[in-house]
């Protein structure tokens, strides 16, 4: 199992359910690197299916996010224009809001409580580290 985190802003959430009445959210989520002078755009899609409602409610397009995960194995598809692509998902473990989001949960989770995190089966919330460098 690999393991992965991912920071990056989010694309189209969007609250789904399987064909077992499961509840689970999907999004999209794109990281940014420069290498030499060139910038480069990796995507992720991102299946969370223990969640807090309210925290996955606050989730906009454009928001910046950490995720946390299991990388699933990439699979090969071709694009519109016939380019083959290669395709990356993510279980989420825990998705958390990053200091610089646009926009931040709401008046009941406490600012520096942005975090969900998922555990035996309910997501909570816990603070992250001060000390980050951003």
């Amino acid at each position: 199992m690999n393991q992965i985190q991912v920071i990056g802003r989010i694309n189209a959430p969007e609250k789904k359910l399987s064909k077992n009445n499961v509840e689970y959210w999907k999004f999209s989520i794109v990281s940014n690197v420069k290498d030499r002078g060139e910038e480069i755009s990796t995507w992720y899609q991102v299946t969370v299916f223990q969640f807090n409602e309210k925290f996955m409610n606050c989730l906009k397009k454009g928001g910046s996010l950490i995720v946390n995960g299991v990388l699933g194995v990439p699979s090969i598809y071709q694009d519109r224009m016939g380019v083959n692509q290669v395709s990356l998902s993510i279980v989420a473990n825990s998705v958390n809001f990053l200091p610089f989001s646009e926009k931040k949960p709401d008046s009941q989770y406490d600012s520096k409580d942005n975090r969900m995190t998922q555990g035996s089966g309910q997501a909570q919330a816990s603070s992250y580290d001060e000390d980050l460098p951003f």
